[in-house]
């Protein structure tokens, strides 16, 4: 260990054949060893890289299901607003709230991502859902109660279109309307006639 680097370097030790270590030389060994050490290093290096690759992805899947379930209770508050026949209030002649492409474009404004199909599926079925919550709120309070798609929605003409639409592609939604609706609407009962002079009902007037 005191000789000088050089010294060392050009000793005969190096060539010689050892006895221990299998009879290779010592240069062998100490390769060797260096070439052990250093791929144990890169195992470990690709260890960790799978490791923090791994984290990254849970880290990213669980910042983008925050994203989403922040966007769709910003929408579930749109959703208050939307015009029914006890509160028409919507103040645009359009209504594209429940429109695929609509809803696509306002996540893509706010997170500069794009929405999977079964996502905005999901964020369109909570909206309809808390609208047919809210319609059928106010049908008990609403007399004489009529089943048309327009006065449901206060009057607007495209919101009406949808919602009539809606239960094509969810079927089950017509169940909370027309449940309500047997509920609720009141017995329409034919006026009697009035009896005339030539009716056997009429006994002319009275004295």
């Amino acid at each position: 260990m005191d000789r000088p680097d050089p010294e060392v370097a050009q000793d005969d030790l190096w060539r010689r054949p050892g006895k221990g270590y299998d009879g290779h030389p010592i240069r062998a060994i100490v390769t060797d060893d260096a070439e052990d050490a250093d791929r144990a290093e890169k195992y470990a290096a690709e260890e960790r890289r799978t490791f923090q690759d791994a984290q990254r992805k849970v880290d990213e899947d669980a910042r983008r299901k925050k994203q989403v379930r922040h966007f769709i209770e910003l929408q579930l508050e749109r959703v208050e607003r939307f015009p029914t026949q006890a509160q028409p209030s919507w103040p645009y002649p359009a209504f594209r709230e429940l429109d695929p492409d609509h809803v696509q474009r306002d996540f893509e404004s706010r997170y500069f991502q794009r929405l999977t199909a079964d996502e905005i599926t999901a964020t369109i079925r909570q909206m309809l859902d808390r609208w047919v919550v809210r319609i059928v709120g106010t049908l008990p309070r609403l007399k004489p109660l009529e089943m048309i798609w327009l006065p449901l929605t206060g009057g607007h003409l495209e919101a009406a279109q949808q919602l009539k639409d809606a239960p094509k592609d969810h079927p089950d939604l017509k169940a909370p309307f027309q449940n309500t609706i047997d509920k609720y609407e009141p017995e329409q009962s034919p006026p009697k006639p009035k009896p005339t002079p030539s009716s056997p009902g009429f006994s002319g007037p009275s004295m």
